[in-house]
C-alpha cells in the first residue's frame, strides 16, 4: 500500500487536528487509544526489506501485498520467504471489483503455498477506491467466503471510513463478522513522536464495526483490530527501501490473540472442504498420466473419472486446479489441460472425514500412493549415458534413471511408455521413449 502524498488516497485517509474538532464534537483530544504492537505492510514499492531492522526498530508484524487484483506481487516471493521467523507476517490480496472474487482468493492461497505456507496469521483483503470504480458488497462477500474456506480463517478487512460507508454498494450487513484494519491518518508530517501522539486522536470508525478496547480477551469480530496511522514514515529508519513506510498499531486483543500465540506455519489439510468440481480427468489408455502437489509436498497420482476445480487459465499447456483426495483431503497442483474434459454442470464433492472405522483404509490409500509396485527395471550397464524420463506433472522435467532403478509400468501412448519411478521421496510418473524403453528396460 504505497502512498504519494500527492495521492487522492492520502487525502481521503487524512483528518487533520483543525478537521478532528467538528468531527468529534469539539473533544480534542479524544479519550486515548491504548496500544498494542507496531507493524506495516509492504509491496513491491518496497524493493528491499531487512526484517531485523524492521523488528529491533520496534516493528513487530507485517503483512505482504501477494496480489493486486490477479496480478502477482513481484517481491512477494523475496519478502513473504524472509520474514518467516523474524516477525509475525502474512498476505494480502489488493481487491478488483472487475476480477472474479473466487479467482483473487484462490490465486492468493496459491501465490502463498508457492512460498513455503500460508502465513503466521489470517489473510487481509484490502478494499479501496483507487482502481475500483465500483465496488460491489455482494462480490466482496463471494472473495472473504472464498479465502476463509481455503485458509479455514476468517480473513481480516483494511479500508477507509469512507471507502466502507460511501464506495462499498450494496447489503453489508455481512461485515459484521469480520474484524477491521482501519486506515485514518490524523497528522499529515511524520514527527518522531508520531506513534505515541496518534493515540490521543482516535480514528473516524465505518459501521458496523467499534473502536477496540483495553481488554486484552475482548472478541474480534465486529472489532477494529489494527489502525493504519501513517503512510510516510522514513522507510530508511525500519530498514526498509525507498522514502514512504505505512505504520500500523494492533489492538491489546490483536496482540495478545493473534500475535504473540505460537507461529505456526504447517500447512492445515482441512478433511472436511469442499469444491465445485468444474472437469473431470480423459482416460488415456487406462493410465495415470500426472500427479497434483498438495500444500506439503506430496504427489497424488490422479484417475480416470476423478473430479478437479480449474483455478488458473493454461499457462503453457496447463492449468492449476484443485481437487478433493479422500484420504488426503484439499490438494492443489498443475496438470496437463488435455487430459481434463469440462463438466456440463458443477460437481460437488465431499472430502470423507476420517473416523476410527475408515481411518485405516485411507492411511493405507495414502501409503500405496508413496510407493511403486514395480514391474520392470532399467538394465543398462553398456552404451553411454542414462536412460532419460521426462516428467509429466512437474514441466516436463528430465530425470536420470540409473542402472536397476525399479519401475511400474502404467501403459504406453503414441512412442513413449509410462510409468512410475521412486525419485526421491515420492514416486514419480514420467515417459520414456519407445527405443530407450525397448533397449534397456526388462521384465521382472
Amino acid at each position: 500500500m504505497y502512498i504519494n502524498l500527492s495521492d487522492e488516497r492520502i487525502k481521503q485517509y487524512t483528518y487533520t487536528v483543525a478537521n478532528t474538532k467538528s468531527r468529534f464534537n469539539g473533544l480534542i483530544p479524544q479519550s486515548p487509544v491504548t496500544p498494542g504492537l507496531y507493524g506495516f505492510d509492504a509491496s513491491a514499492w518496497q524493493t528491499e526489506i531487512d526484517f531485523e531492522i524492521a523488528k529491533a526498530a520496534g516493528l513487530n508484524w507485517v503483512y505482504l501485498r501477494g496480489l493486486y487484483g490477479l496480478i502477482p506481487d513481484t517481491k512477494f516471493p523475496t519478502h513473504f520467504p524472509n520474514a518467516k521467523g523474524v516477525m509475525k507476517r502474512t498476505a494480502y490480496l489488493y481487491y478488483k471489483d472487475q476480477d472474479s472474487p473466487q479467482l483473487q482468493a484462490q490465486k492468493l492461497y496459491d501465490i502463498c503455498l508457492e512460498n513455503g505456507d500460508i502465513g503466521d496469521f489470517m489473510p487481509i483483503l484490502d478494499l479501496e477506491n483507487i482502481g475500483n470504480p465500483t465496488l460491489t458488497a455482494s462480490k466482496v462477500k463471494a472473495c472473504l467466503d472464498e479465502l476463509t474456506s481455503l485458509f479455514g480463517v476468517k480473513p481480516l478487512i483494511y479500508s477507509g471510513y469512507y471507502v466502507i460507508t460511501n464506495d462499498l454498494t450494496g447489503d453489508k450487513t455481512f461485515l459484521i463478522n469480520y474484524s477491521l484494519i482501519i486506515a485514518a491518518y490524523p497528522f499529515i508530517s511524520w514527527t518522531s513522536d508520531l506513534p505515541t501522539k496518534i493515540l490521543n486522536y482516535p480514528p473516524l470508525i465505518p459501521s458496523p464495526f467499534t473502536m477496540w478496547t483495553d481488554d486484552e480477551d475482548e472478541t474480534l469480530v465486529g472489532k477494529v483490530v489494527a489502525w493504519q496511522f501513517c503512510a510516510n514514515a522514513p522507510a530508511s529508519e525500519f530498514g526498509v527501501s525507498g522514502n514512504n513506510l505505512d505504520l500500523d498499531l494492533c489492538s491489546p486483543a490483536f496482540a495478545k490473540q493473534v500475535l504473540t500465540s505460537p507461529v505456526t506455519t504447517e500447512v492445515k489439510v482441512n478433511l472436511e472442504n469442499k469444491i465445485q468440481a468444474t472437469h473431470t480427468v480423459k482416460p488415456i489408455n487406462g493410465v495415470h498420466l500426472f500427479e497434483a502437489s498438495t500444500g506439503d509436498g506430496w504427489k497424488l497420482g490422479l484417475s480416470f473419472g476423478e473430479y478437479v476445480r480449474v483455478l488458473n487459465p493454461t499457462e503453457n499447456g496447463r492449468v492449476r486446479v484443485r481437487l478433493i483426495h479422500k484420504g488426503a483431503g484439499m490438494c492443489y497442483g498443475w496438470i496437463t489441460a488435455s487430459t481434463l474434459e469440462e463438466l456440463e454442470t458443477p460437481v460437488t464433492v465431499t472430502a470423507i472425514f476420517p473416523s476410527e472405522n475408515n481411518l485405516p483404509s485411507l492411511q493405507n490409500q495414502l501409503n500405496e500412493l508413496r510407493h511403486i509396485t514395480p514391474t520392470h527395471k532399467v538394465n543398462r550397464t553398456s552404451g553411454s549415458g542414462q536412460i532419460k524420463l521426462r516428467g509429466i506433472e512437474d514441466g516436463e522435467e528430465l530425470y536420470d534413471l540409473k542402472h536397476e532403478t525399479e519401475l511400474q509400468f502404467i501403459g504406453t501412448q503414441d512412442t513413449s511408455y509410462y510409468v512410475r519411478a521412486e525419485i526421491g521421496t515420492w514416486p514419480v510418473i514420467g515417459a520414456i521413449k519407445n527405443t530407450d524403453w525397448e533397449s534397456y528396460v526388462v521384465a521382472i
